[in-house]
């Protein structure tokens, strides 16, 4: 999910991402055993969601996020999807390719650019 705050001149002012990795058990008639209630988002989880052992800088991606968030803010969505990317790894294609994300950002980001880029479309329709 992603929530957009923007000034009259489209640039972002404020950004809010998260994202569900629901793993939900489901009966043989269709019916979810686990509650939605029982579902946490990555920010919710924060320390539970267990990246920070597996991220070369040592950051949980809730902390990650927070970074990337942060550097969107004063640039236009246009400039947040031409930021450049570099593929980390096969699992990681489109890591941030900046000097000033290296050490808060290392993972992939274009499902983050292509949400940003729904709310900007559906904001200023």
């Amino acid at each position: 999910m992603s929530a957009l705050g923007l000034d009259d001149s489209d640039m972002i002012v404020a950004n809010y991402i998260d994202v569900v990795q629901a793993k939900v058990q489901v009966n043989a008639d269709g019916t979810i055993v686990e509650k939605m209630e029982d579902v946490k988002t990555k920010k919710d989880l924060k320390e539970e969601y267990g990246m920070k052992d597996h991220s070369e800088i040592g950051k949980e991606w809730y902390e990650q996020m927070a970074a990337w968030e942060a550097f969107t803010v004063g640039k236009t969505v246009e400039e947040v999807q031409n930021i450049p990317v570099k593929e980390a790894n096969p699992t990681h294609q489109h890591v941030p390719d900046l000097p000033e994300l290296a050490s808060s950002v290392t993972i992939t980001v274009e499902g983050y650019q292509g949400v940003m880029a729904k709310a900007f479309e559906n904001a200023t329709k």
